[in-house]
Formats: C-alpha cells, sequence, structure tokens
C-alpha cells in the first residue's frame, strides 16, 4: 500500500451522527463518523492505533501536547458506547504510544475508564507500538492476541489485524484467505476546493478498503487517537474510500485519484 498523496472532491458531511454502510466480506459494518466501524451482528465495535500515552511522551520532548487530549479520546470512547451498546471492543493495534503509558497519570485515567466499563468485553489486537509497550496490566481485564484473530463465524468471518496483511509477518494459514481489517498507517486523503487546484487542500483522516475486486477485501481503520495526523494514501481503480470529518462520514467517489505528495 502506497502512503502518497491523493485528491478528493467530496464535501465533507456537516456534524451530525452521520454513518455509512459497507458490505465487507459478507459483513455488513456500520463506518462511523467518529473513527470507529460498528458490527451489529457481533455487537463489536471495532478501532484502531489509539496511542495512549503519546500526549505526554511529546510533553517530555518539549511539545506542548495538552493531557486532556486522552481525556478527549476515552470520552469518545464513552459516546460511541452509550450509542451502540457493544458486547466487545476490539482494538486493531496501538492501544499505548509506548511504555510510559503503563506507569502514568495516562494508566491511572484509562484504569479508571475501564472500570466504568468492567462488564465490557476488550481485544487488544498486538500492534507494533504494543511491542514496545508491553502488553496492559492485567488488572485492566484486556484479552490480548496476535494478529490474524478471526472474529465472526460462516461466511461472515473477519481476520483482525495491526499492520495490512501484506505486510504482516504474522499472518499464516487460512487467515490468509479470510478477508481482513487493519489499522496502523493511519490512512488519509488531501481534499482540494472545487472552485481552483491553486487553493491549499484539507487532510482528512479515512476508511480505505482495497482489493475488493482481486478477492482479497482488507479494509484499513484511520487512526482513533487525536493525536495521531495521517499519511496520504493512493487507492487503486475499484478501492472504496469514506472520508471522516465534522462528526459524519461520506464516500469519496471516482474523484479520488492519485496525486504527488506526502503526509
Amino acid at each position: 500500500m502506497h502512503s502518497e498523496g491523493t485528491r478528493a472532491d467530496p464535501v465533507l458531511p456537516a456534524s451530525g451522527e452521520r454513518s455509512c454502510e459497507i458490505d465487507f466480506g459478507g459483513a455488513t459494518l456500520t463506518l462511523t463518523g467518529d473513527r470507529a466501524i460498528w458490527w451489529a451482528d457481533e455487537r463489536a465495535l471495532l478501532l484502531a492505533d489509539v496511542h495512549l500515552g503519546k500526549p505526554a511522551s511529546f510533553r517530555e520532548r518539549g511539545a506542548p501536547v495538552p493531557e486532556d487530549v486522552t481525556a478527549g479520546d476515552l470520552a469518545r470512547m464513552d459516546a460511541l458506547i452509550a450509542r451502540y451498546a457493544p458486547e466487545r471492543l476490539v482494538i486493531l493495534g496501538d492501544l499505548a504510544h509506548d511504555r510510559a503509558a503503563w506507569h502514568s497519570t495516562t494508566l491511572d485515567a484509562f484504569a479508571a475508564w475501564r472500570a466504568t466499563h468492567s462488564g465490557l468485553g476488550v481485544v487488544l489486537v498486538r500492534g507494533n507500538h504494543d511491542r514496545w509497550a508491553a502488553d496492559p496490566p492485567a488488572s485492566l481485564g484486556i484479552e490480548v492476541v496476535e494478529p490474524g484473530w478471526v472474529l465472526g463465524s460462516g461466511d461472515r468471518r473477519l481476520a483482525m489485524h495491526h499492520e495490512p496483511p501484506s505486510e504482516s509477518r504474522d499472518q499464516a494459514g487460512p487467515e490468509k484467505a479470510t478477508p481482513a481489517l487493519c489499522g496502523h498507517l493511519h490512512p488519509g486523503v488531501r481534499l482540494h476546493h472545487a472552485r481552483g487546484r491553486g487553493r491549499p487542500g484539507l487532510r482528512a483522516a479515512c476508511y480505505w478498503f482495497s482489493g475488493l475486486e482481486l478477492g482479497r477485501p482488507s479494509g484499513m481503520l484511520p487512526a482513533f487517537g487525536r493525536c495521531t495526523g495521517c499519511a496520504m494514501i493512493r487507492p487503486a481503480a475499484g478501492d472504496r474510500v469514506f472520508v471522516v470529518g465534522d462528526g459524519g462520514v461520506i464516500e469519496a467517489g471516482a474523484g479520488v485519484r492519485g496525486e504527488p505528495g506526502r503526509a
């Protein structure tokens, strides 16, 4: 998958609880405007790349990142849980940014959040940052699994990864043929003003579904954490891209095409 700039022409939706549905690998998924997927048949809420502890890490390096970034991300999780009432929260890697997340005020904040959702099953698919940070403390009650963990049954089974399957060193066996969801890249597109190419564009996070016409579908979620940023993607013909902005999500049509540039 490429991380180059793109041109897109959708208009971002107005604020509100707007979402889009997609049939992916036989599963009906709801793409929310808050960078998470709702899989109703499995009562599962899916998100990726929270990067707990990143604000604190940045502050240690002199960057003025406020602590309330973490509180805001946890509040957004609260809102999604209140809206969909999931039985399971699946995090597709990089829950923690580094080891400091598990021995700082970040741990206290997350532990308090977890206590308010003690009946919710939480599954973490290990990502590259999780390996650096080590597994969450056992007291948080989080099930940690390796990439390729499968959710669903029958002909509606999806493999959960962090890195895209084509890049994952952990993928092996029958999971190669299972439609996959992942995170890792923090995908985004550049939206250009319709009134002129010379105007500066806006970068927006997005969902990116590729390989749909090749029989090996892969879906990439936007980064959930707000202290993350985006990598500009270059979709191929047949890919589907859903742009996130201002509380809503909308599909970018045929106007998405490659353009030189970097995130």
